[in-house]
């Protein structure tokens, strides 16, 4: 089985405003780009395993990250596959309202670093635990597949809070990741 790591795509206004991104296509933002650069440069430094294949969700922020840890890492920018199912949770009409705006609106915590685990987004047209879960561990089961045979290969997943967040609490794991940090999944 290959290394899984899981790496959150740095900061962009949207985090920096509190406001809830879901499946908005927001670029990094300065800070974001600072916070992804380290991030690849800890992954070459403490890198056990060599990455062979960065699989990042189709938005520029998990783009915008992959490339970075490419060109950090020496990887070939071939090494990068964009996947939709790697997308955040959707929040449907919660998309774009602060964190404040929407907690008053649901009663509910709405960030990646909050409980509750599961969660349920389907009453404002979003997405649920279970659907969320099924996306991201279709995509890493299938790309994570193709390595299969290849002696210590890696595999970096870069995506959304939620996302990497609902797979870490299905494996037993703390679910809160930083942007722009990266962490080992233990299967």
């Amino acid at each position: 089985m290959p290394a899984i790591i899981l790496g959150r795509h740095g900061p962009t206004e949207w985090t920096s405003a509190h406001r809830i991104q879901g499946h908005t296509d927001i670029p990094l933002s300065l800070e974001g780009q600072d916070k992804v650069t380290r991030m690849a440069v800890l992954l070459k430094r403490h890198q056990n395993t060599r990455i062979r294949r960065i699989v990042c969700s189709d938005l520029s922020s998990a783009y915008q990250t992959a490339l970075v840890v490419c060109v950090v890492l020496d990887i070939p920018m071939t090494a990068i596959i964009r996947d939709d199912r790697l997308r955040e949770c959707r929040y449907g009409k919660l998309e774009g309202l602060t964190v404040d705006e929407a907690r008053r609106l649901t009663g509910e915590p709405l960030t990646a670093t909050e409980p509750p685990y599961p969660y349920d987004y389907t009453p404002w047209g979003g997405e649920d635990y279970l659907a969320v879960l099924t996306r991201h561990l279709t995509a890493i089961i299938d790309h994570g597949h193709e390595l299969l045979d290849c002696q210590e290969a890696g595999l970096l997943i870069i995506g959304h809070g939620r996302g990497l967040g609902t797979v870490l609490h299905h494996f037993k794991q703390p679910p809160k990741m930083q942007p722009g940090t990266y962490r080992l999944l233990q299967l």
